[in-house]
């Protein structure tokens, strides 16, 4: 049977017309879209994208009927549509996770669900035609932006963004968010300053002109690169988390050796025209200025991984007359796949998974694609097994089955790629996910013995792993060792501000914060705002944190929360003659916190709470419950944030008889017998005791 409520674009209006859709003001005829007065930076086609849902609000409008009338004659992927409703959701201030203006209906299309449309509204005297309101929109129950749906993975390649955002929210309740707590921002690195001749960045590729399918070859072509010279010894390559941090940023060549320390630039761009594929490169001494070598290749797509090794071998010639020193060619390696239509599926699987559950359902079908054209596609498998953990290991349920799935694509990609060190990686995450500590600890280590200069592996082990279980000061080294390999690596000073924060260390945390925003890092906002809200918390800034922590809390529990509870909770803190108010008003609000689909660090931010006004027994029957639903899922932590239990804190929590009991259940008792405690405790004949 038809669905009814799916249909066409809307006829256009026969003139220009302005709507009112909630708090947004939009004049077609100016195309302008305002909010309070201030206009929005939407562009042309989202601006048509959202002009098309807003006239058949409250229908839905099928991806089909979105690609025919917002791109007539225009041959787009879905993946387009996707992307292009992102972009309008960033342009207003949107979540799909929690939308206040646009949803998303898996499997059907996209409608606008805002509490009311209203046509023709008076706008500088002109007069109002009768509205039409527009009830809000009820999402079904399998909606990917529902509430209680299951989040996002990781991206394998955008890995960093992620863990930045895991790691960020344990500190959620002493973190208030702040932008601009404390001393003065740190300078930017020098760019006069000399640079390490052997020291090379690989930038990202431009993609020029690329066909549909195609758009993603010149990260991989980068890459690619990265990796292969990675292998040679006399070079220092930059990680590709560093170098990738610029991609689609105006920034200044130079500004961006600076901020790398890389003497050498390697840049270029990838055209592809039928079955060929034109790359063309060259390499900069960013001391001088001066082009060391540069080179065009036109081969067929067929040729392309023979291509990126002769571009290799020629990058490593021309580093060896710049440094006039010897140097081996590198290895030729071997094509991780035949099929080069399952390739160019795997780049656009890592491309499109954005955090956001439709980006990364639509990965998820691209990878399952390359598989099915190439089932030992090692690489494919393990990146599958990743999306796998991915989840439930960012505090979302996951079927037992997905991981049952995952666990094997890891396990047959190490089959077919023996060392192959995101295989090891994954399967680290899925073992941890299930709170097999020790496998998981052993995985990593197998990780990084094949990789130990892969900055998103030493991540993940410190995130997944060492923090979790309380081992919060080894995940620092294992952090500061990163920022040794590599000082300029935003994803690793923004990992050190969080963990210096979570340690008490505030005058680090803010010193690596800074250094952070001004290497143009501030699009990981949660993780930013913390170090600094944290700082101000410590520094007794308590009515200052109540203030600003009310925008941060989750919008799907913003008005139960609200601003009186933040107030109260906070003013409590100040002074404990009010601590039995907030306690009543937290407590009151436990029957949301623990309905389906709230997530593990929301139900972390209230059991802190709870131990931060003396509740000890509530905060424990919280712990406990959310750790009954991970465990019936086979999914230790997923339904609870497991690091925010090492809070300094949380040490009233952690003091308490009861968490024997608890530990025992998250299976971290034997994983200490062999690795050694967690901070503050020690381990007696398998009882800690924490300090």
């Amino acid at each position: 049977m038809k669905d009814m409520n799916v249909g066409p674009i809307p006829s256009a209006a026969p003139g220009p017309a302005v709507y009112r859709v909630d708090d947004l003001l939009i004049d077609t005829g100016l195309r302008r879209v305002t909010r309070d007065g201030v206009e929005l930076p939407i562009t042309s086609l989202s601006f048509e994208l959202l002009i098309a849902l807003i006239r058949a609000a409250p229908h839905l409008l099928s991806v089909d009927a979105l690609m025919d009338g917002v791109w007539p004659g225009v041959v787009v992927s879905p993946e387009t549509v996707i992307q292009r409703v992102r972009l309008l959701r960033q342009s207003l201030a949107d979540s799909a996770d929690s939308p206040r203006y646009i949803a998303a209906v898996r499997g059907h299309g996209y409608r606008m669900v805002a509490t009311s449309i209203q046509v023709d509204v008076p706008v500088q005297g002109v007069a109002a035609a009768p509205s039409l309101d527009v009830p809000v929109a009820v999402l079904p129950a399998d909606d990917p932006v529902a509430p209680a749906a299951k989040a996002s993975h990781f991206r394998w390649r955008g890995v960093a963004v992620a863990l930045a955002l895991l790691l960020g929210v344990c500190l959620w309740l002493v973190a208030p968010p702040r932008l601009h707590h404390g001393s003065a921002p740190v300078q930017r690195l020098d760019s006069s300053a000399p640079l390490g001749r052997d020291s090379l960045a690989v930038l990202p590729f431009s993609d020029l002109n690329a066909e549909a399918g195609k758009d993603h070859l010149g990260d991989g072509m980068a890459e690619a690169l990265i990796n292969s010279l990675a292998t040679v010894p006399g070079l220092k390559i930059l990680a590709r988390t560093s170098s990738f941090a610029y991609e689609g940023r105006d920034a200044d060549i130079r500004q961006i050796a600076a901020d790398l320390r890389a003497g050498t630039i390697l840049q270029g761009s990838v055209r592809s025209t039928g079955e060929r594929i034109r790359v063309s490169a060259r390499l900069v001494d960013m001391n001088s200025g001066a082009e060391l070598w540069s080179q065009t290749y036109d081969r067929r797509f067929a040729e392309v991984f023979k291509l990126q090794d002769d571009m290799a071998a020629d990058v490593v010639n021309a580093m060896h007359g710049y440094l006039g020193a010897t140097l081996p060619s590198p290895a030729a390696r071997t094509p991780p796949t035949q099929d080069f239509e399952a390739y160019q599926l795997y780049l656009r699987a890592e491309a499109v998974g954005k955090g956001t559950s439709e980006s990364e359902h639509l990965a998820q079908v691209l990878i399952d694609q390359a598989l099915a054209r190439d089932p030992n596609f090692a690489a494919a498998l393990a990146y599958r097994a990743f999306m796998a953990g991915g989840g439930a290991a960012l505090g979302y349920e996951v079927p037992a089955s997905e991981l049952v799935v995952g666990e094997r694509d890891a396990k047959r990609a190490l089959a077919i790629s023996p060392g192959l060190p995101e295989a090891y990686a994954s399967l680290g995450l899925i073992n941890a996910v299930r709170g097999n500590w020790i496998a998981a600890d052993e995985n990593y280590r197998m990780a990084l013995a094949a990789a130990p200069t892969n900055l998103s592996i030493r991540g993940l082990y410190s995130l997944i792993v060492l923090r979790p279980t309380g081992r919060v000061h080894q995940a620092y080294g294992v952090l500061d060792e990163s920022h040794r390999l590599n000082p300029a690596d935003g994803y690793t000073i923004h990992e050190l501000a969080l963990t210096n924060s979570l340690l008490g260390n505030d005058a680090e945390a803010l010193k690596f914060m800074h250094l952070h925003d001004e290497l143009g890092g501030g699009g990981q906002r949660i993780g930013n705002v913390l170090v600094y809200a944290r700082a101000a918390a410590h520094s007794g800034h308590l009515q200052e944190a109540a203030d600003i922590v009310a925008p941060g809390v989750p919008e799907s529990l913003s008005v139960a929360l609200g601003v009186p509870v933040t107030k109260t909770f906070y003013s409590a803190l100040a002074d404990p003659t009010k601590k039995p108010a907030a306690r009543q008003m937290i407590l009151k609000l436990l029957p949301a916190v623990e309905s389906p689909g709230v997530e593990g660090q929301v139900r972390g931010f209230f059991m802190q709470a709870l131990t931060m006004l003396d509740a000890l027994d509530p905060a424990y029957e919280l712990a406990n419950r959310s750790i009954d639903e991970g465990l019936r899922a086979g999914e230790i932590g997923s339904h609870i944030y497991l690091a925010d239990f090492w809070l300094a804190e949380m040490r009233p929590f952690r003091r308490d008889p009861r968490f024997q009991a608890l530990v025992t259940r998250l299976k971290m008792i034997d994983y200490w017998k062999q690795y050694g405690p967690p901070d503050g405790c020690d381990l007696q004949n398998s009882q800690l005791v924490c300090r």
